[in-house]
Parts: structure tokens; C-alpha cells; sequence
């Protein structure tokens, strides 16, 4: 797997881009990265969230970008998914809400950081049980503090290591388009960095989705209806 330093390296050798300094580069890389981070399963995190009796919102982990799943789990044998929906104030005024407040959660919705369940949960956990599972999607700096871009690399789930390279390209260029005096030259590689990112997201896509059939035939997930009756 190629370093950050690396990538840092070979876009500085691009002349166009030797405006800028590493630490830019590095910058227009982290935009990527975060971009990447948000809209595919590149870090995935698995967080059990313990529950408080009539408490709806919960604390998600930081850098959380989006909940794939939540699975309210009563037993070990026993669970069953959240329906993720849109935050609606009917959770904090609607009379008939206020009437079901505690109850067994059947939704989930996300905003400020926390995630919020509806009904609120009507038992804590307790051994262990009952809980909220969830999978997310997360952003983590390529290069946390302390680390340098020397150790630091592409994440391992990422084969397609291209993507960072001309997607950090695109934005640098776009970013020195501003105060170019050659536009038509500019242009030209504009459009050259647009189609290698495109033919590098294409492959990244396909591997991904390769990734989730592959998934999904070894081990589709088992979970029990909503409980009828819980005692």
C-alpha cells in the first residue's frame, strides 16, 4: 500500500500543483478522504449503545458520518432492525407520542451528533440487555496527530489507491484554476484529472459491490420478528 507521503509526492510533481506546499496537498487529501468517508463503507465502526429508561437521545462516536444499521437487541436470541427515519418535533410535543413514550424502540433518527429512538427505550440495559447496536460509516484522519505521513497510508479497504490521487488532483487544480493565467491549459488537465477519477470511482464501486454480494451469500443476518409480547 502506497504512504500519504508518497501520494504527497507524486501530486507535487504534477506543475501545476507546485504552488502548493505539502501540508496544502495534505488538506485537499483530508477533503477527499472525509468526501469518501461519507458516501462509501470505507470505515465501518460497530457501536453498542447501552440504554437509560425514557432516555431518547444517545451520544454517536465521533466522526460518525452515517448509520447503515441499528438493531435493538433484547436477548441474545433475540433482536430486531430499527427503521431508520427523518427527525420529526411530534417526537418531543405530539400528545400521542408523549402518550408511548416508553416503550420498545421500532425507529431511529440521527441529528447533532446523537442518535435518537422512538419509542424511548421502556427498560435499561441490564447483563447486557436489552441494546442498540448500530453500523456506521465513519471519518478518521488519514494522518492523526502525531503520525507521519511517512507511516500513514490509504486505508486497507480501499484497493482503488488512485481515487485519492486524482481526486485530490481535481480539487488542487480547481483550487489553482482561481489564478491561472494558462485557463485552456488548465482546463485540459481539469478534464484529464475528472476522467481518471471517474474511471478510479467506477473501480472502487464495483469492488465494493463485489464486497457486499460476497457478504450477504456467506452470512445473511438472522433476526426475530418484532416480539408480540415481551414479559
Amino acid at each position: 500500500m502506497r504512504t500519504i507521503q508518497f501520494l504527497i509526492n507524486q501530486l507535487q510533481a504534477y506543475k501545476p500543483l507546485k504552488i502548493f506546499d505539502a501540508s496544502t496537498i495534505l488538506a485537499f487529501m483530508e477533503e477527499e478522504h472525509r468526501y469518501l468517508c461519507n458516501k462509501y463503507p470505507i470505515l465501518i465502526q460497530t457501536t453498542t449503545i447501552n440504554l437509560v429508561v425514557g432516555q431518547q437521545e444517545y451520544d454517536l462516536p465521533s466522526g460518525t458520518q452515517v448509520i447503515n444499521s441499528a438493531v435493538y437487541r433484547l436477548a441474545a436470541d433475540q433482536s430486531y432492525a430499527l427503521t431508520g427515519v427523518g427527525y420529526n418535533s411530534k417526537f418531543n410535543h405530539d400528545p400521542w407520542v408523549n402518550q408511548r413514550q416508553n416503550d420498545h424502540p421500532s425507529e431511529f433518527y440521527v441529528r447533532n451528533g446523537k442518535i435518537g429512538l422512538f419509542p424511548r427505550p421502556v427498560a435499561a440495559t441490564d447483563t447486557g440487555f436489552p441494546v442498540v447496536v448500530t453500523e456506521a460509516q465513519v471519518y478518521a484522519p488519514l494522518v492523526p496527530d502525531g503520525v507521519s505521513t511517512s507511516t500513514s497510508e490509504i486505508p486497507e479497504t480501499v484497493p482503488v489507491a488512485s481515487i485519492y490521487e486524482f481526486g485530490t488532483l481535481r480539487r488542487a487544480l480547481q483550487r489553482a484554476a482561481i489564478g491561472c493565467d494558462d485557463k485552456e491549459a488548465m482546463l485540459v488537465s481539469l478534464q484529464v484529472a475528472e476522467s481518471n477519477y471517474k474511471a478510479a470511482t467506477l473501480e472502487l464501486e464495483e469492488f465494493l459491490n463485489l464486497q457486499n454480494q460476497q457478504y450477504k451469500a456467506k452470512s445473511q443476518p438472522r433476526e426475530s420478528d418484532f416480539p408480540s409480547s415481551i414479559s
